[in-house]
Parts: C-alpha cells; structure tokens; sequence
C-alpha cells in the first residue's frame, strides 16, 4: 500500500490550492497510508430491501449537536468577491450562448426508497450511466434514465463498513480524464463506536461493475462529518469536517479540517 498526504487545518483556513498538494499557511502535512482495501462488484449486490428495519442514525445526532456548537464559535469568513460579469438576476439567460436544456428529466429515488430524513442526496454522469445516491440507496442509470441497478448503501460499503454500521452523507464524482467513478462515505460503526472515512472508485466507466474501497487514516478519537470529494490531472482529494469525539463520546470539540491529497496513479492501480 502506498502512502499519501494529508493535512489538518484549522475549520476557520480556506485551502488556496488543490493542485498536485493543497497549499496554506498554517498547515500540517503528514504522510499516510491506506488502513484496510476491498473490492465490491455493485452489480452482485442484492436489491434494494425498502421493507428492510433500519437503524437510525440515534447517537451521530449527538454528534451533530456538539459539532454545531462548536462551529458557531468560530468567526465568519466574509464571502469571496464575484465578478460583475457572473451576477445575473433571477430568470435572466446568459448572453454568451444559448440557454441550458434538460436533455431527459426521470425520477431516479423515491421517498418510499428512503423513510428517514434528511437523504443527503449525490449523483454523478458518466458518458453511459448515472449513479445517484443518498442515506440509504445507491441507484445505477442509463442515459435515458432507465434504473438498472438500486441497492442498499450499507450493503455496497459492507466490507469496509462491517453489518453493524450506518453509513451516511455519501458523495459520487465522475472523472471524464480517466473514465471512472469516485465515491467517498462516513461510516459509524456501532459495534466499536468508531467513524470511518472511506473512499471508493469504479473499476471502469460502469458504476454497475466492480469498485475498489479503501479505508483512510484517522486518529481513533476522531469523528468525521460530510466528507467532500475532488480530482485534478493527478490528485484525487478528500475533505472532512474533523472533530474529536466518538459515538459514545461525542464532544465535538476541536473542529478541523482533514484533507487528503491522493495520488490518482496509485490510487487507480490498486494503492
């Protein structure tokens, strides 16, 4: 397995740069490997169980609580200045184009897919499918909207996750550089009381096939809460609120910011 960076700053920071390594003041950059890797073949899983019993999410709500109320203590960044150019009024067109068109407009969940709130809705296109996601289901689509494959999200985490987790706030990304799909989640684990950062990518261009999951490092103490996700010519790069507390622990304190730079080579290889 080999290693990559990450880096840890303050929830207040703004990152200035997310080319081949994330650039700012104040920093600390630390290498890191990969904890534990598995593969999954979406298409494998067994369908979506809607009158499956389901655990809610129960103590990350304490978890949430406490975040909040340490993020209202920090002070408000102001907004970055937009270009006159970019504002536009309500229901104005831009003048340098023709107007954008909704190609195909088709229902990809369904609130009888999803009973709890809120969904925490994703979705990425590829150049022959779509992939969408929220708490509880991950859907495959073709361009036309036609559903080929919608299974449980802790089933498709599962190997990762292990059967008694909540897997949550997920997020999908499609590369067109190297025709792949990335996806990142936040795992809580109810056995060991322990958050999981975990990160995924598609084999191919189909989402349907067989993904590659890795496990990123955290410290054991640390919880983590809507991860993002991004990619350049040769990164790929993960980002987490990072805050001390676990599921029977939740003390929120000492917000961050936890980003991970990636090599995409190596990644995509395998790690």
């Amino acid at each position: 397995m080999k290693a990559f960076v990450y880096y840890v700053v303050a929830a207040s920071m703004a990152v200035a740069s997310l080319g081949p390594t994330p650039v700012h003041a104040g920093e600390r950059g630390e290498t890191g490997q990969f904890r534990r890797m598995a593969r999954v073949t979406l298409a494998n899983l067994p369908p979506l169980d809607t009158q499956k019993p389901r655990r809610s999410p129960g103590p990350p709500r304490d978890l949430e609580r406490a975040e909040a109320a340490e993020h209202a203590k920090l002070p408000l960044a102001p907004p970055p200045p937009r270009s006159p150019g970019t504002q536009r009024k309500l229901g104005e067109t831009r003048s340098d184009g023709p107007p954008a068109r909704i190609a195909t407009l088709f229902t990809a969940q369904t609130r009888s897919d999803y009973p709890i709130g809120p969904p925490d809705t994703t979705g990425a296109v590829g150049k022959n499918h779509l992939i969408t996601g929220t708490n509880i289901a991950i859907s495959v689509h073709d361009r036309t909207g036609k559903t080929l494959k919608i299974v449980d999200i802790n089933d498709f985490w599962q190997p990762l996750a292990g059967g008694n987790s909540y897997c949550g706030d997920p997020r999908f990304v499609y590369d067109p550089l190297v025709d792949r799909f990335y996806s990142v989640v936040m795992a809580l684990g109810y056995q060991d009381h322990k958050v999981r950062l975990l990160l995924a990518h598609s084999q191919t261009g189909d989402p349907s096939g067989e993904w590659q999951q890795v496990e990123l490092p955290m410290p054991a103490t640390h919880s983590i809460d809507q991860p993002l996700l991004g990619f350049s010519a040769n990164r790929v790069v993960v980002q987490a609120n990072d805050f001390v507390g676990t599921l029977d622990k939740p003390t929120g304190a000492a917000v961050r910011t936890r980003i991970y730079s990636i090599d995409k080579a190596d990644l995509l290889a395998g790690g």
